[in-house]
């Protein structure tokens, strides 16, 4: 056996169980003698539970385990008297009745003492979500915020939050130290499709944006080239019957010619000028946004490359769209 405190228990049909704690050294010999009591009596059996690990068990003043126990205890028949008791917390104690043959249980919850002499230690969660509730030997201490401050030794931690499996294990608290446990919660098979379902959805949206801005954003830079450049045209004419209103000229305020007309001609100039320059906003402002659509569809195909479950690789989109005198470009440098 390793060496340490074990506790010898011997059980025989028509005799008293005896049972004897023994501390046995590393590489030594420990020889126990028994004298069983025989009786008549058929032995009891008693279950005793607590969410508190690592707890003495004592029965009739002798220690007979540490819960959790694996298996009931065989006592003898009558009234017991079974003690809990752990350094950090209040010692229980109760007494239990029963008959030949008979089964019992007990469930014995512990208090933690928080002014007692023993020594504590801080147990810290990294939990993989955020907001998970949080129970510590079967009492819930509500949504994780802080570390608790527990007695140095084994505790029993519960982890649970919507959309994900419940987790459960015992963790060593030390002595004096931040005890850091890592849990990741695994989402339960309705999250894994709305996951997944979501991710397409932004995937096809993503798509959707990243096609339809390009589209917008190549109508709209070369809508607004060629509106530049009748534009330029438009204020050409603009400055050539501008010029024949000087004084000698055709349309000379105070020369003898047609004023009407040179008023006409020069206000549709004037209105061709303001109309591709209305023009030419427009387009800008169109190639602004199908750019906008085109990279947000690139940022969604991007934060949605892997749909869970399979084996896409990563994705990276970067529209690139430019607009000159002669024309408009739009360019996808990307990883797949």
């Amino acid at each position: 056996m390793a060496a340490g405190t074990h506790i010898v228990g011997v059980l025989s049909s028509g005799y008293l169980p005896a049972r004897r704690e023994v501390v046995l050294a590393g590489g030594a010999t420990e020889n126990i003698t028994f004298a069983l009591e025989p009786s008549e009596a058929a032995l009891a059996h008693l279950v005793v539970r607590s969410p508190v690990p690592g707890a003495e068990v004592v029965v009739d003043g002798q220690r007979v385990g540490v819960t959790p126990l694996s298996s009931s205890l065989t006592v003898k028949p009558g009234t017991r008297v079974v003690e809990l008791r752990r350094t950090g917390y209040f010692s229980v104690k109760r007494d239990i009745s029963l008959g030949d043959g008979a089964s019992g249980e007990l469930a014995l919850p512990l208090e933690q003492d928080p002014a007692g002499s023993a020594a504590f230690g801080v147990l810290s969660l990294e939990i993989s979500e955020p907001d998970a509730s949080v129970a510590i030997n079967g009492q819930d201490r509500g949504v994780y915020r802080n570390p608790f401050r527990l007695p140095a030794g084994p505790h029993v931690l519960a982890v649970e939050r919507g959309g994900f499996e419940s987790t459960s294990r015992v963790v060593e608290v030390n002595v004096s130290g931040t005890t850091v446990v890592r849990v990741s919660l695994a989402p339960t098979p309705q999250t894994r499709s709305a996951r997944a379902e979501r991710t397409r959805s932004l995937r096809q949206l993503g798509w959707v944006s990243l096609i339809s801005g390009g589209v917008v954003g190549v109508a709209g830079g070369t809508f607004a080239a060629l509106a530049h450049g009748l534009h330029g045209d438009a204020q050409d004419a603009l400055a050539t019957t501008q010029a024949t209103f000087v004084p000698g000229g055709v349309c000379d305020p105070k020369g003898a010619g047609n004023h009407a007309a040179c008023d006409a001609g020069f206000a549709s100039r004037s209105k061709a000028v303001d109309d591709q320059s209305l023009r030419r906003t427009l387009g800008v402002v169109a190639a602004g946004v199908g750019l906008a659509a085109a990279v947000t569809g690139a940022i969604l195909l991007t934060q949605n490359s892997q749909v869970e479950g399979s084996s896409s690789s990563s994705l990276s989109i970067v529209p690139l769209v430019g607009v000159t005198a002669q024309g408009a470009t739009i360019e996808f440098q990307g990883r797949f």
